[in-house]
């Protein structure tokens, strides 16, 4: 975790970070420098589904046709993502976490 950090992401040459490592910003605000950078991000916990996906084949509450429509949903769900983080002009993280903390919150409320 942490490996995209204000030392790391000046020497960045790419267009977009998609990677599977989990916490990849070492701080929040090093969403907004890639931002900054007109580089695209993709949050690890959008992305990187093999663990719980695993772990959901392995307990018997979803088959090998469940996992592929999960995995299936990714990108879709990243575009949603991407287009309404532009439109807010909101750095991909931010608006992800908003939007698991409203789940989360949903869930919690009686």
């Amino acid at each position: 975790g942490g490996v995209l950090n204000d030392r790391t992401i000046p020497r960045l040459r790419c267009r977009a970070v998609v990677g599977a490592a989990n916490e990849q910003l070492l701080e929040p605000h090093h969403g907004n420098a890639l931002l900054a950078r007109q580089i695209l991000y993709a949050p690890d916990y959008l992305v990187n589904a093999g663990g719980l996906l695993s772990l959901l084949f392995e307990r018997g509450e979803t088959d090998e046709a469940g996992i592929v429509k999960r995995v299936e949903a990714i990108g879709p769900r990243l575009a949603s993502l991407w287009e309404q983080a532009r439109a807010e002009g909101l750095p991909p993280q931010v608006l992800a976490d908003r939007t698991v903390e409203e789940k989360l919150a949903s869930i919690r409320r009686p």
